[in-house]
């Protein structure tokens, strides 16, 4: 998976998501979206999306360590749109969570661990 395509769920720069959840559409809207545009990996806030598509597989949580100033929460949540797409995601967060500052954690959930490779 290349990740060339990033969609706005909360709908600054996704007119068809804002119109869904300004008018409180059932999370249907979302798994039409991202699969329309292919979208393997969804990062969210957890508080703004409680009612996931029945579809996604919650992957891991990324905690921020510091005072917010531009993140609205101190976790984001990493979710499989489709479980086609959990090795490659896992692959890629395990790459990822050695990048991190010192302070910020993203953690496993589910069955297998994110393990780093080298």
């Amino acid at each position: 998976m290349i990740l060339t395509f990033v969609l706005d769920l909360w709908g600054l720069a996704s007119p068809r998501a804002l119109e869904a959840r300004m008018k409180n559409e059932p999370p249907a809207w979302i798994s039409d979206l991202t699969a329309r545009h292919d979208v393997g990996l969804a990062m969210v806030y957890s508080p703004w999306f409680p009612n996931t598509p029945s579809g996604w597989k919650k992957i891991a949580v990324l905690r921020l360590s510091r005072k917010l100033i531009t993140p609205a929460w101190h976790e984001v949540s990493f979710y499989a749109t489709n479980p086609e797409s959990i090795p490659e995601i896992k692959e890629a967060l395990s790459r990822f969570r050695k990048s991190l500052p010192k302070g910020v954690s993203l953690d496993n959930i589910g069955d297998s661990p994110i393990t780093y490779k080298q």
